[in-house]
């Protein structure tokens, strides 16, 4: 079964990309949204405004961040994702880890939504894209040999997992996220 990967519950990290590193771009190809970093000179940076050091997984501005020791696992499941190395600094802009953290850009978009059980307004176009969602119902069948996933027909925000990853993730100990029941949403 395919879970919804969410924050942690007890997750209390603030963290905000900085605007002048970042573009936001809606990649044609794999029909999503993403953040890419606008200069090559240097990583991303994402300023952490708490004092404690960021979990494996947490979500700034939008972006699915990750550390080294979740990236090593994504790479182990043979996820389909790029990684772009960041920089976490503090309200100063200077560094506040030396440990690795990654941008993780989902690749894996699978057209999965149930639209006859789920419930969803469309936009007005003619791609057939979710606007808002209501009811959040998985094709188990077409999700079935997906990893780590967006859906394919919009929410770019809502990311997925399958049950042996997420299983995989909370056997290693890994903090800052969830893994929720397509059905428990957004109930939860």
């Amino acid at each position: 079964m395919t879970k919804l990967w969410s924050l942690s519950t007890d997750a209390t990290l603030v963290g905000y990309m900085i605007a002048e590193d970042w573009a936001f771009i809606f990649d044609e190809s794999v029909r999503l949204s993403k953040w890419v970093v606008d200069r090559r000179s240097r990583a991303g940076r994402v300023e952490i405004r708490s004092r404690r050091l960021p979990p494996d997984w947490f979500c700034p501005s939008g972006m699915f961040v990750v550390s080294q020791r979740l990236k090593t696992l994504l790479e182990e499941w043979k996820v389909l994702a790029e990684f772009i190395e960041i920089q976490l600094v503090n309200s100063k802009k200077r560094p506040i880890t030396s440990d690795g953290f990654f941008l993780c850009n989902i690749l894996d978009a699978v057209d999965c939504f149930d639209f006859t059980r789920g419930k969803s307004t469309l936009y007005d176009s003619p791609v057939k894209r979710i606007d808002r969602l209501k009811k959040l119902v998985i094709d188990e069948k077409k999700a079935a040999s997906h990893n780590l996933f967006r859906l394919a027909t919009g929410v770019e925000a809502l990311a997925f997992a399958s049950d042996g990853l997420a299983d995989a993730i909370i056997q290693r100990g890994m903090t800052g996220m969830r893994f929720i029941r397509p059905e428990d949403w957004p109930k939860i």
